[in-house]
């Protein structure tokens, strides 16, 4: 959209951020994202120094050349200080700030332009508007999938019904003699086994029968002061009452009754209840392919627009950006860099690890490598990766030999401001997670999936951790037999 147009239609007009004599701005300088009045342009911006070589543009070329409309934000009152406006933005507190705020209340925080944030906010918006017009096409395919599942179960359904209808009636006119026979054998077993209790019981009766003759004899021998019988009987009664009882009975029963068993006319079969994921699967599809003039890229993430980076480090150490033409890669820059992991943050720029314990960052719409506010304290950072709620997470090591694992192995989660969340190295048996982080990935429900690799060469396994509270909910090794691929 052109904010040339948008001023005409009665916008409040630019001021110059420089002078406090409310003058229009015609000026913007590219490098410092200012608008400036012609005056402090030429008075002021050029005697700063290192601004000899920034891009000076007429305002009525913006709107040509870029998406973002210009707004005013010299109208924004600060809360603090209502007598100054609050032109500045400061985004380690996501607030706006006016000059005395900068001085008092943010320093050592990261102040832009408003201009500048308000860009990097509508990039940002950007970019969720055209995942979320993504989102709305996925839940549309789900939606016709899942039409198309019912129907296709109806009708499955329906057949079922179909072909039990079918056998039901195909085994009835022998069901009820079938059924006749197993009520019969159920009665004479009935019936033996009766006969195998009571005959249990007759023995049960006269053991008692004895058992209380026993006991009568020692009432009698206990209740008797003839000590001379008492020591001839005791004898013998102790031992009858001791043997009087025999082991336990033993009752057989012999029939079961297996419901839905073959039998020799024919089964009517049953329901089972086997669970069958219906849920809806991504197809990847390959809608266009592009041909690097590299035998192997390492590693690879989408920048801005139409533009991919990507790396290697095997025989040579490059780093390219190109952008996606109709049938080939156009190079946009190619830098000589030994890289360990990258990843593109929308609004800051390239990210890269690579030597040193900082990580260094390519901001947008720059080629400069700088280095970044992500450090890890004396480590060697290696892969990095951006999860859904923009944190990042970088594995790290301790310097010297990759294997085997001697000193720090660690994944460490950071917020954008590069304060550390999260630190994960061993297990709760105290025990080491990692031997050589060498890939990050995530899911939205948080959890963290590791691909650490063991030796030399290139064994690894997956380990899936919670995010929260580092614990390990998988370990993935691979299949213990590797099933070769045969072309059909």
């Amino acid at each position: 959209m052109s904010s040339l147009k948008s001023l005409e239609k009665g916008q409040t007009p630019i001021l110059c951020q420089f002078c406090e004599n409310n003058i229009k701005c015609t000026i913007k300088c590219l490098e410092c994202k200012l608008f400036l009045c012609e005056n402090c342009s030429f008075k002021i911006h050029t005697m700063v120094k290192g601004t000899g070589d920034h891009t000076i543009v007429n305002i009525r070329s913006i709107g040509a050349q870029h998406s973002v409309e210009l707004k005013d934000f010299r109208s924004i009152i600060c809360t603090q200080h209502p007598t100054q406006t609050a032109f500045l933005f400061c985004s380690t507190c996501e607030q706006a700030a006016c000059p005395t705020c900068v001085t008092k209340m943010h320093k050592k925080h990261k102040i832009v332009e408003f201009q500048h944030a308000y860009e990097l906010k509508i990039e940002r918006l950007h970019c969720v508007k055209g995942k979320v017009e993504n989102d709305f096409k996925e839940l549309e395919r789900r939606i016709k999938h899942l039409d198309q599942i019912k129907t296709e179960e109806s009708t499955r359904l329906s057949r079922m019904q179909e072909t039990i209808h079918d056998r039901v009636t195909l085994i009835k006119r022998e069901f009820d003699e079938y059924e006749s026979r197993l009520i019969s054998d159920i009665d004479a077993g009935n019936t033996k086994f009766d006969i195998a209790i009571q005959n249990e019981q007759t023995k049960i009766n006269n053991i008692k029968k004895k058992l209380n003759a026993e006991r009568q004899k020692a009432k009698d021998i206990t209740e008797s002061n003839d000590m001379v019988q008492f020591f001839a009987k005791i004898v013998d009664v102790t031992k009858s009452m001791e043997d009087c009882l025999p082991p336990t009975y033993s009752v057989t029963r012999e029939l079961q009754f297996l419901p839905g068993l073959a039998f020799n006319q024919s089964v009517l079969g049953e329901l089972r209840h086997e669970s069958e994921n219906l849920a809806y699967k991504l197809k990847l599809e390959i809608t266009r392919k592009y041909v690097s003039k590299y035998d192997i890229v390492q590693f690879l993430t989408s920048g801005p627009g139409h533009s991919l980076w990507y790396s290697k480090n095997i025989n040579q150490k490059v780093l390219e950006k190109v952008t996606l033409a109709e049938e080939q890669l156009k190079i946009v820059s190619s830098k000589e860099i030994m890289v360990y992991g990258l990843a593109f943050v929308p609004g800051h720029g390239l990210l890269l690890s690579t030597d040193g314990d900082t990580l260094k960052i390519i901001p947008e719409n720059s080629e400069e490598i700088l280095d970044s506010r992500f450090a890890v304290d004396s480590l060697e950072p290696k892969c990095i990766h951006v999860t859904k709620d923009n944190k990042l997470a970088i594995s790290a090591i301790s310097k010297g030999p990759l294997y085997p694992a001697s000193g720090q192995r660690v994944v460490i989660l950071m917020d954008m401001e590069g304060n550390k969340h999260s630190t994960f190295e061993f297990d709760n048996k105290m025990e080491r997670l990692f031997t050589y982080p060498w890939g990050i990935a995530s899911t939205t429900n948080g959890n963290v999936f590791i691909l650490d690799r063991t030796d030399c060469n290139c064994d690894g396994r997956l380990v899936v951790l919670n995010r929260e509270d580092g614990s390990v909910i998988d370990i993935y090794n691979g299949r213990e037999n590797v099933i070769s691929f045969q072309e059909e």
